[in-house]
């Protein structure tokens, strides 16, 4: 069972419940008054006929909700309450027919706010992150990966055999199941004309400008789908032998530090829907190539920066596939006035993400699995030259998440 206490302390035992009428029947609450204090809560009775766990209305076994809301103000008219202080234990009677036993501490833990706005990574860039987290593949533990992925946002897994792909999915499956995509489930990543090959027999797409040896800017993968990967798996299988350094930037971190100084600009990076795209099978007029192999058309429309409270949960910035900004209209020059605002938020946003003290440069070594969150880190390539190989592919956030939190504990578990 997951924790059920959150981070805000319950006051002191329940000492009486008053009904608290109201002359409209659904605003009527139980009063529950706390010991040594002048504290109350009032619990809605629709909230605790909608939170009954008899067995008529809540599966034990699979700790699922059998009751149908439909009707729920009409099923939530009280008859009778009794309350046993000692036991701490309250039964309700409703008009009709049903009756529902609840435990105070329960009641407690169900119906407080959770303080779901603690911020459970730390901030870094170049000067504060010396060194990347590293884990072995031989004594590899969960729990420890865990801890260190939902810190910083990056690990990397030593001691991977190369030579065999096999092995670099046994270490993924340890963390998530495979995300998959167009691209497959794992891709490599390579200029080769060889790799290349391959990767058309197997009607894959690869119209992307990673699969060059060209410089890749900033960005975070996949801005195009609604449902986009959550965790960037690499593991470079050949180094190139000139250039080819990896960058990864914590956009979190940037995030703050673009809040702090351009508060009026954050706003509109936190509110302006953009519309990323991808598409294969059509020409450079938008209009499909009926003798395409392969037809793909992908879009999401999210802002950039998405927040929950104060905390960061996504940042959404892949310059390679922003569609057409379509915000202007006509006769409306407010609306040109919001575009060169749009224009001068992301300047100042993408001058921060590119400024050398935010970066970290390395290069990617056979044997060393690196692991990165997609929502958070922002990922570029240097040019290079040469034969470089990539294995790469995505990991399940929702899935890490859920076997991340009965491990960390509850003071995570209400946090990410």
């Amino acid at each position: 069972m997951p924790p059920q206490n959150g981070y805000l302390a319950c006051p002191n035992k329940v000492i009486n419940i008053q009904l608290k009428d109201s002359s409209e029947k659904k605003y009527q609450c139980l009063r529950l008054i706390f010991e040594g204090t002048n504290q109350f809560l009032d619990i809605p009775l629709v909230w605790l006929r909608d939170h009954c766990r008899s067995r008529r209305y809540y599966d034990w076994e699979t700790n699922l909700r059998k009751l149908r809301m439909p009707h729920i103000f009409e099923k939530s008219k009280l008859t009778s309450f009794n309350f046993d202080e000692e036991k701490q234990n309250l039964h309700i009677q409703w008009e009709d027919g049903h009756e529902s036993d609840f435990k105070i501490k329960d009641i407690l833990d169900w119906s407080i706010a959770k303080d779901s706005h603690v911020v459970p990574y730390t901030l870094w860039d170049r000067e504060t992150l010396k060194e990347i987290p590293k884990l072995s593949s031989k004594n590899f533990n969960f729990t420890e990966f865990a801890q260190l992925f939902i810190r910083f946002g990056l690990v990397m897994v030593t001691d991977v055999d190369s030579t065999d792909e096999v092995a670099t999915k046994t270490i993924c499956e340890k963390i998530a199941n495979i995300h998959s995509t167009f691209w497959g489930e794992f891709f490599v990543v390579s200029a080769d004309e060889d790799d290349q090959q391959k990767k058309m027999e197997m009607q894959v797409a690869k119209d992307d400008t990673a699969y060059k040896n060209v410089e890749l800017g900033l960005h975070t993968d996949g801005m195009y789908f609604d449902q986009c990967p959550g965790i960037q798996v690499f593991h470079c299988l050949r180094q190139a032998p000139i250039g080819g350094e990896s960058i990864l930037v914590d956009g979190f971190s940037v995030a703050e530090k673009f809040k702090k100084s351009y508060p009026e600009y954050f706003k509109i990076l936190q509110t302006t829907p953009i519309e990323h795209r991808y598409f294969e099978g059509y020409d450079i007029e938008d209009k499909i190539i009926d003798s395409a192999p392969l037809k793909l058309y992908a879009r999401c429309v999210e802002p950039i920066i998405n927040c929950d409270g104060d905390k960061f949960v996504q940042i959404r910035y892949k310059p390679y596939n922003r569609a057409p900004f379509r915000n202007l209209k006509i006769g409306e020059e407010n609306t040109t006035i919001e575009t060169i605002k749009f224009y001068e938020a992301l300047e100042k946003f993408a001058e921060l993400m590119d400024a050398p003290e935010n970066e970290l440069k390395f290069l990617l070594e056979p044997g060393t699995v690196l692991f990165f969150d997609n929502f958070r880190l922002l990922h570029a390539r240097t040019e290079f030259q040469g034969s470089r190989k990539l294995l790469a592919c995505y990991l399940s956030r929702d899935t890490f998440l859920s076997k991340a939190r009965p491990v960390l504990g509850e003071n995570l578990c209400y946090s990410i």
